[in-house]
């Protein structure tokens, strides 16, 4: 059975399988929420704190009744945000949090760009539907995730708030990913990054996906991933 990966604009995924869905960074842009509260939505893990990121996780975490995610500082502004406690569960540096549904494990990680004081950042690794996935946020540190097997990489390709295209391409192979799928990019940068991917990393695949675009993904017996757009 595959899962659905929906693309929201920013940072924001939503990952599907059967009756089951996690969200990752609902951001507000432009004073926009990219994710309504009314999306059926079961699990909401933000990376950090910023309105790009944390958005209106508050009022999806309400509306839908769903279980919240983060680092120290991301769930200290949830429940300040009257989050329930009993909905908030705080990841510890590169500890698993294992449910019924899916694993995710958080890695704090340098954020760009660098501020007093440093904002915390988390980037994350999902298991789930039987895929491994990495969702980097704004993080540009991926020594956590070297030489993991992962199956879908999400990574910001924007220079001003995670990687430039020129250091996302010098980095991103120390990843085993099959696939690696833009977030958060610029339409300039995009370009540069599509053009020079297959020449820097030429053992992932690499799909782009505009805001309100999906892709069911899910794993052959061979290992290698069936990818369609939906």
């Amino acid at each position: 059975m595959p899962i659905t990966l929906e693309y929201y604009g920013g940072c924001a995924i939503r990952l599907v399988k059967e009756d089951f869905a996690i969200l990752i960074d609902p951001g507000i842009v432009d004073n926009k929420p990219l994710v309504a509260p009314d999306i059926k939505t079961h699990a909401v893990l933000v990376t950090h704190v910023h309105d790009k990121n944390f958005g209106n996780s508050v009022d999806i975490v309400k509306q839908q009744k769903a279980l919240f995610f983060g680092n120290t500082e991301v769930t200290t502004r949830a429940q300040l945000e009257g989050v329930p406690s009993w909905r908030i569960h705080e990841l510890e540096n590169a500890s698993p949090y294992e449910l019924p549904y899916f694993t995710v494990t958080g890695f704090l990680v340098r954020h760009k760009p660098t501020e007093v004081p440093i904002t915390q950042h988390t980037s994350f690794l999902v298991d789930f539907g039987g895929l491994k996935i990495v969702h980097l946020g704004h993080g540009v540190n991926v020594t956590p995730f070297e030489g993991k097997e992962v199956d879908i990489l999400l990574v910001a390709i924007n220079s001003k708030e995670a990687f430039s295209p020129e250091d996302a391409l010098n980095t991103l192979s120390a990843i085993n990913a099959k696939l690696i799928i833009p977030m958060d990019y610029t339409e300039k940068e995009l370009q540069y990054f599509s053009k020079n991917v297959r020449y820097f990393i030429p053992k992932s695949d690499y799909l782009s996906l505009n805001a309100g675009e999906k892709i069911s993904v899910e794993r052959h017996v061979t290992g290698e991933l069936i990818v369609e757009k939906v």
